[in-house]
């Protein structure tokens, strides 16, 4: 018998199994039999898989093993509610007292104040009375009595008696007696006796005595005496003595003395001596000395001296030197000439021929002349009936006359052109004369003037004398047929 030489040989047998630590004298999980040696054959294929058997016992819980490692640390759960507050401890013991501290300046009168002063050795609080400076170095220097300085630098130097100054900066330098100066930058340096300045920067430098700057910047520099100036701007720079300047901008610049400015941007700039311009850029620029601007915008460039320009753009470029321009149009109205006049509108009326005015109706200038033609119109009342009426004319001249009547019926026309020399002769020159006969003879032409003569192409070497010595009166007679007053016209015209 042969044997195979792997698996167990003969004489060889499996070594037993450990022991088991947990058995406590339990036998062994198999008997012991006699050892066999048994040649083992290939070992054949499988077999289908038995049914599964019944689930034994749960064995016995083994050991625990070792403690692991500690995980990382949780989130922080929301906080608790607050617990109540125990009773209170008892009072500790009183410590030491200070020491006293030292007394403070003492005023005398109601309403007396402090102040730091930092001149003194060493710095203190003082109490002021009289004069009142409140403000980083208000009224720091030669302030005298009855004065007021409040505000950053306010009246710091030589404030003088009864001056105020309030706001930074406010007559800060040389404030002169009975001054006010109240805003920013107000009255700053040289503020003259009993001058006024009110405002931010107005009568900042400068300001003459009396003078009054109301307004932001208003008479900034070089304020003259007595000037006023009232308006944001108003009089800025070098408004002159006794000047004008109320509106924004008035008198802005170099604002001549006596002269005066109201308006907005009125007398602007280089407004002359004795100037007046009232209204929106009246006199704006230049207004020459002795010159009158009224209304918007008249005068408003170049004003000419001694002129005068009343109306909305009456005048408003350039008007000559002495000149007049009155402007109701609405439109610009300029001068075209010196010694002039301008008037617009005129209304025409050619019923009135008297006078010596002749008006230009494309330049608006009226003008004068003293050889122009003198007329004269008028009308006669012819009462029912008959009616003798006549008319004068001065003598050595020559004449065109007429005489007009017209009413329903009744129509009377008469001209003639004479040469009047003396009054005792006759006149030369030739007259027409007619009625209207039809209707009844309304009006009826019944007499002439009778001292006309003349044949045309002709020469009389032997007038007559007019024994009336009234030549230059002119006789009519006229009927009235109407049954009521009628109104007849009449006139001449001086021709040479």
């Amino acid at each position: 018998m042969s044997f195979p030489q792997s698996g167990y040989g003969c004489n060889s047998c499996p070594p037993p199994p450990p022991p088991n630590p947990y058995n406590k004298g339990c036998p062994p999980p198999f008997p012991t039999y006699p050892l066999i040696c048994v040649a083992t054959g290939p070992t054949g294929p499988t077999g289908p898989a038995g049914p599964m058997g019944a689930q034994g016992e749960m064995g016995y819980q083994g050991l625990a093993g070792d403690d692991g490692a500690q995980g990382p640390q949780g989130q922080t759960g929301a906080q608790g509610f607050q617990g109540e507050t125990g009773a209170q401890g008892a009072t500790g013991a009183l410590g030491p007292q200070g020491q006293t501290g030292t007394i403070g300046a003492q005023g005398q009168y109601w309403s007396d104040y402090l102040y730091w002063n930092d001149t003194t050795i060493p710095q203190s609080w003082q109490v002021g009375s009289s004069t009142i400076h409140i403000g980083t170095n208000a009224g720091q220097t030669g302030q005298s009595i009855q004065t007021v300085a409040i505000g950053y630098l306010a009246g710091q130097v030589n404030q003088s008696t009864s001056a105020t100054a309030i706001g930074y900066l406010a007559g800060q330098t040389n404030q002169f007696a009975s001054t006010v100066a109240i805003g920013a930058n107000a009255g700053t340096l040289n503020q003259s006796t009993g001058a006024i300045a009110i405002g931010n920067n107005a009568g900042l430098t400068t300001q003459g005595q009396s003078a009054v700057a109301i307004g932001g910047g208003s008479a900034s520099n070089n304020q003259g005496r007595s000037a006023i100036a009232i308006g944001p701007g108003a009089g800025q720079n070098n408004q002159s003595t006794v000047s004008i300047a109320i509106g924004s901008s008035a008198g802005q610049f170099s604002q001549n003395q006596f002269s005066v400015a109201i308006g907005r941007l009125a007398g602007y700039t280089g407004q002359g001596e004795f100037a007046i311009a009232m209204g929106h850029q009246a006199g704006n620029l230049i207004q020459g000395n002795s010159t009158i601007a009224i209304g918007n915008q008249a005068g408003s460039s170049n004003q000419g001296r001694n002129s005068i320009a009343i109306g909305t753009s009456a005048g408003l470029l350039n008007q000559s030197t002495n000149t007049i321009v009155l402007n109701a149009q609405g439109i610009t109205l300029n001068t075209l000439s010196t010694n002039s006049l301008y008037i617009a509108p005129i209304r025409e009326d050619r019923l009135q021929s008297t006078g010596y005015l002749l008006y230009n109706s494309s330049t608006k200038e009226i003008v004068y002349n003293n050889s122009l033609p003198s007329a004269f119109s008028g009308t006669w009342t012819l009462a029912p009936g008959a009616n003798n009426v006549s008319f004068t004319v001065p003598s050595n001249n020559t004449y065109n006359m007429w005489v007009s009547g017209n009413i329903p019926n009744g129509i009377v026309s008469w001209n003639a052109t004479v040469s009047i020399s003396n009054t005792n002769v006759p006149v030369i020159g030739t007259q027409y004369s007619w009625y209207y006969t039809a209707g009844g003879n309304q009006l009826v032409l019944t007499s002439i003037p009778d001292q006309i003569i003349g044949t045309a192409g002709s020469i009389i070497s032997t007038p007559t004398s007019y024994g009336p010595n009234t030549s230059n009166t002119f006789n009519f007679g006229i009927t009235n047929n109407s049954g009521s007053n009628q109104t007849i016209s009449y006139g001449y015209l001086k021709i040479s």
